[in-house]
């Protein structure tokens, strides 16, 4: 997984260099985490969170293009269980691939919809605890594929999508879940759940219009 995300980071900047549909994207998320067994439920809300990267849209005819984005996003969850656990935060190198459908009309806004999957990386992951009368303090997460560990090193999911070009702008309000469970622990599912909210601004000569 590692290796494909480097390598679409590679091919990404190599399409930019003459690119007419390059851009630079960044966007909130409001994220969750689905963490269950068959006996118990960990109580997880939703934390707000980020991304940022850049993007590529390859036109295919005036009403369709493929999107390519590499970006960083922040995920993770805010818990409400009896614990000190305050909260997860995972760190993705993330690659996203979605087909848009863009509809004609007559006037600069575009309306489309997007679907399709991302890979992700995670490259840094922490708990926050918060004791009560303490002060706030952060532990690594063990990461790895053994049975004693926390998380799988990469995540892939599904994402889909809506919103409008207008002229150099793009904006994207959509959902991303994970399809596989992310806990080495098999008895246990650990999926991550994602709202994104995303601007991309076109730096090529030739923006969509």
């Amino acid at each position: 997984m590692k290796r494909i995300i480097i390598t679409g980071f590679v091919f990404l900047f190599y399409l930019s260099a003459n690119a007419q549909y390059f851009g630079l994207q960044a966007g909130g998320l409001a994220s969750n985490i689905k963490w269950r067994n068959d006996i118990y439920t960990v109580n997880t809300v939703v934390k707000p969170s980020f991304m940022a990267g850049i993007t590529l849209d390859i036109p295919i005819q005036n009403t369709m293009a493929v999107n390519l984005a590499l970006n960083y996003k922040l995920v993770g969850a805010a818990m409400i269980d009896s614990t000190d656990l305050g909260a997860v935060q995972l760190g993705y190198v993330n690659l996203d691939v979605s087909f848009n459908y863009i509809f004609q009309t007559n006037g600069a806004l575009r309306p489309f919809i997007e679907g399709g999957g991302y890979g992700a990386y995670l490259v840094n992951a922490q708990k926050v605890f918060k004791p009560e009368n303490q002060d706030l303090y952060k532990e690594e997460v063990k990461v790895g594929s053994a049975i004693d560990d926390e998380i799988i090193p990469f995540d892939i999911g599904l994402m889909i999508g809506g919103g409008i070009y207008l002229k150099s702008w793009k904006f994207a309000l959509g959902y991303q879940s994970s399809i596989i469970d992310l806990s080495p622990d098999t008895e246990w599912i650990l999926r991550n759940k994602i709202g994104y909210l995303k601007v991309t601004y076109f730096l090529g000569k030739n923006k969509l219009k």
